[in-house]
């Protein structure tokens, strides 16, 4: 009865770790179509006015027109870029007909973010 139970938990053992294998195998493949999608959208650089309310178009560059709205500019904490604390700093974009955008404007390092924030935006679109 041992041996069985022994077998047995070994064979459980065993098909988890091949499940656990196929996952990763499957999550690796997913991940490299992903990269190949970022890689594709980014090639090109796009009029990005069409995408607004398009829920695929993640990762597009492009260029869109809008005014700076100075009051909605936002400064994360608690980042690290390349071991160096800092900040990203994003603001939102009022594209017109009532829709905007946030736009990631870059990271700073720490210390700089209140000057980027403050600082005055260009103006007209």
């Amino acid at each position: 009865m041992r041996r069985f139970i022994a077998g047995l938990f070994i064979g459980l053992v065993f098909a988890g770790f091949m499940a656990l294998g196929f996952w990763q195998i499957a999550r690796l493949h997913w991940k490299l179509d992903l990269i190949a999608t970022i890689d594709r959208y980014q090639s090109e650089t796009v009029d990005l006015t069409p995408y607004i309310d398009d829920a695929t178009a993640e990762f597009r560059h492009g260029t869109i027109t809008g005014v700076w709205d100075e009051v909605s500019v936002l400064a994360t904490k608690n980042v690290t870029m390349n071991g160096n604390f800092g900040h990203w700093i994003a603001t939102s974009l009022d594209l017109g007909a009532g829709k905007s955008i946030v736009v990631n404007r870059g990271w700073v390092p720490e210390g700089s973010q209140n000057n980027v924030v403050n600082a005055a935006l260009p103006r007209g679109p």
